[in-house]
């Protein structure tokens, strides 16, 4: 059920704000409620569960400038970066009161939240969250730190990765008070415009030392009205310079960082816009070359020792699942 359009995140990988607008417009309470009470008398097969009571953002509902006046005169292309605005009033309320509601219907089980977390914003409001928490998530509720990095999260102005570890410690804490084992799913872009390799070692480092295994990668796409688009195509950022990474060979180093993401991944797992073998080859030796002795945490491990010294880019090496598909080696036949 949709409740609100428009976001005032300013992100500038996506350009929701762009057809969408700034100022967000929120539906009626009544309005909502009523579409809730359409769908449990007039679906065929309805089960009691809503998937999903949001927008492009989850909790952006009712929520806008203090001032009409400021609102109308401002230009900043977000109200939350490089900090929460003093003038954007974060009151929860209205929201915590339409779940309150929309969860007391008669014939409704469950409804959960399945649109993006602003977590920055939803940290300001602790009701908001154990509500959210306690109430309306099923087990897993994904959001999107996008990276860990400063320089990166400057490019796509989102807010620092402390701002993810706050929200982690108060859904931890909400998720034990009401007795339930929940988990967060955290999402990050590969290769944005102003990401280097080393922000997207420091990436995977993170990965690794919180016990995540990546399923799949976003590579950065230039979709039309994004702002990192622009950057994407000229290299350049509407307030400073930046330049994309550069391999030798004068193509940028994407397949190379979306390899460095996954370099933890489970060998089965699937990329949706991965390239064909042949191309990726050279990239995905490399990102084992430079990450397989790091993640493993066994740097006398034999496999590391043979992925050092093989560097064969015809091959794909999976050293972290201790499998090699070029048996043939020097190294394989001295039995490393």
């Amino acid at each position: 059920v949709n409740i609100m359009r428009g976001c005032f995140g300013g992100c500038t990988f996506c350009s929701i704000t762009e057809h969408e607008g700034r100022i967000i417009q929120s539906r009626s309470e009544g309005s909502i409620l009523r579409e809730i009470e359409d769908i449990r008398d007039k679906v065929q097969g309805f089960t009691g569960v809503v998937s999903d009571l949001g927008g492009p953002t989850a909790n952006m509902y009712r929520i806008g400038c203090k001032s009409r006046e400021i609102e109308a005169a401002c230009r900043k292309p977000s109200c939350v970066y490089p900090g929460i605005c003093p003038n954007l009033n974060t009151d929860h309320g209205p929201l915590v009161k339409l779940y309150r509601k929309a969860r007391g219907i008669r014939g409704i089980k469950k409804i959960l939240i399945g649109s993006g977390l602003r977590y920055d914003l939803a940290v300001q409001s602790p009701e908001y969250v154990k509500e959210l928490v306690q109430h309306h998530v099923g087990g897993y509720l994904k959001i999107a730190p996008e990276h860990t990095e400063g320089g990166p999260l400057s490019k796509m102005m989102k807010p620092g990765i402390g701002s993810y570890e706050r929200f982690k410690q108060m859904f931890e804490k909400y998720s034990a008070e009401a007795g339930k084992k929940q988990y967060l799913i955290p999402y990050f872009i590969a290769a944005h415009p102003g990401t280097g390799d080393e922000d997207m070692m420091n990436l995977a480092l993170w990965l690794k030392k919180n016990g995540f295994r990546a399923d799949q990668v976003q590579t950065f796409y230039p979709s039309p009205m994004a702002t990192a688009t622009a950057m994407y195509h000229t290299g350049l950022n509407t307030l400073k310079g930046i330049h994309r990474d550069v391999a030798e060979d004068g193509k940028p180093g994407r397949r190379l960082q979306t390899g460095q993401a996954r370099a933890g991944a489970h060998p089965h797992a699937t990329h949706r816009n991965a390239p064909t073998r042949h191309r990726r080859d050279a990239q995905a030796a490399q990102a084992a070359l430079i990450f397989a002795p790091l993640l493993s945490g066994d740097f006398d491990d034999p496999i590391d020792r043979c992925v050092a010294a093989c560097g064969h880019a015809g091959h794909r090496c999976h050293a972290l699942t201790r499998w090699c598909e070029r048996r043939a080696c020097a190294d394989a036949r001295a039995g490393l």
